[in-house]
């Protein structure tokens, strides 16, 4: 999150790759309160992410975000990509997707986008605690079989 005045915070990217476990610094799939979310880790060794309040970014509270309309999700297979508004790719992973986690993407329409201080699923309680989660719920469409 940014002070005013302040530059927005930047976060890695990575291109999708091979499918992640969340304890190896790669993003990964979970349900949160039973909605559809990826984790994303900070990664200092590739491409920064912006998480910026101004672009629908918020502090994880406990409770859930409304979508984000500006924003735009779509998963095809397991290939999941997040776009920034104006279009930039924000995220592009090939994700581990249960069939729970597909069912619950197409009863909400929209997947939470978690980010912070953590790189891998051990750290997510860590950060937490410390408050440094960030959240942004991202209208969901599929182009391909939404369930296996």
């Amino acid at each position: 999150m940014t002070a005013a005045g302040d530059r927005p915070e930047r976060l890695p990217v990575r291109r999708a790759g091979a499918l992640m476990s969340g304890m190896d610094g790669h993003p990964w799939p979970a349900l949160v309160h039973g909605r559809p979310a990826v984790l994303v880790p900070r990664r200092r060794d590739a491409v920064e992410r912006l998480v910026d309040a101004a672009d629908g970014w918020g502090a994880y509270l406990g409770g859930l975000s409304t979508p984000c309309e500006e924003w735009a999700a779509q998963l095809d297979g397991a290939r999941l990509v997040a776009r920034r508004p104006g279009g930039e790719v924000w995220l592009d992973e090939q994700l581990l997707l249960s069939a729970e986690w597909r069912r619950g993407a197409l009863a909400h329409g929209a997947v939470l986008l978690v980010t912070g201080e953590f790189g891998n699923a051990a750290e997510v309680v860590g950060a937490a605690l410390a408050g440094s989660l960030r959240v942004l719920a991202a209208p969901l469409r599929f182009t391909g079989r939404p369930v296996d």
